[in-house]
């Protein structure tokens, strides 16, 4: 689950003695991302991208703030845009530096909003024009993850769709949950094997999976971790720096 910081690095072997060491940490982080196409046009005649801004702050180490949009400056538009918020317990630290698989509870949300038809410029015909017709998107994403001592976490997350759904026979669906997951991680006292068992809770396709993932620190892994590699989708949240606790695998969720 998340860990956003992490522990403090371990004292240097140069360092004088009774020196403070302070791991370095990001405080910002800004990005632009453009585009261009000289071989054909990507944007109705244009050949030039949408530009993507993006802003992430992370003024302590245990809060978290992130903006993304991403903007026509053609025509002065702005087609989505993300805003995401990130807390975790301060207080909390690691037991060890070493082979460390908890973390401190976390609480993270994102909104993000996207125009209906945002690529209704891409100069396509036939089938795949279709499908660049859309209603838009305006969905909050949310994480918790509840440490349970220095041995067991609890994680929960979600995403919640705002918009109205048409569904078959002239009926519509109001907000709802689009997904929900639920996962549970038993950690060993010697820190040398993890368990994971999670329910994935899914709208559409209307499914429910359940999964467990063994792991035996340095040997390997049996079965398939409760979350996807790709942080269970949650774009938002992974940009805010959402990583799980260090485990056979490893990397964002």
């Amino acid at each position: 689950m998340p860990d956003f910081v992490g522990p403090p690095a371990p004292p240097s072997a140069t360092a004088p003695a009774g020196a403070p060491t302070v791991a370095p940490r990001e405080l910002v982080r800004a990005s632009i991302l453009h585009g261009y196409d000289i071989s054909r046009p990507i944007a109705g005649t244009s050949h030039v991208s949408d530009t993507d801004l993006g802003i992430r702050l992370t003024p302590v180490d245990y809060l978290g703030l992130s903006y993304n949009a991403t903007v026509n400056l053609e025509r002065s538009a702005i087609r989505g845009q993300t805003v995401g918020l990130f807390l975790r317990e301060p207080w909390w630290t690691a037991p060890t530096l070493v082979r460390n698989y908890q973390t401190a509870t976390t609480v993270g949300v994102s909104y993000r909003v996207v125009e209906s038809s945002a690529n209704r410029d891409v100069n396509v015909t036939g089938p795949e024009k279709a499908l660049l017709s859309t209603a838009g998107l305006q969905e909050v994403d949310g994480s918790v993850y509840l440490r349970l001592g220095n041995y067991v976490g609890f994680t929960f997350l979600s995403r919640y769709d705002l918009l109205t759904t048409p569904q078959a026979g002239g009926k519509s669906l109001g907000p709802h949950f689009l997904e929900r997951d639920y996962a549970l991680r038993l950690i060993s006292r010697c820190n040398c094997w993890l368990l994971e068992a999670g329910v994935q809770d899914k709208t559409n396709p209307d499914e429910r999976l359940f999964r467990v993932q063994f792991t035996l620190v340095g040997l390997g892994s049996f079965g398939r971790p409760p979350f996807r590699g790709n942080y269970v989708g949650f774009a938002p949240l992974a940009d805010i720096g959402f990583r799980r606790p260090s485990a056979g695998g490893g990397g964002l969720y």
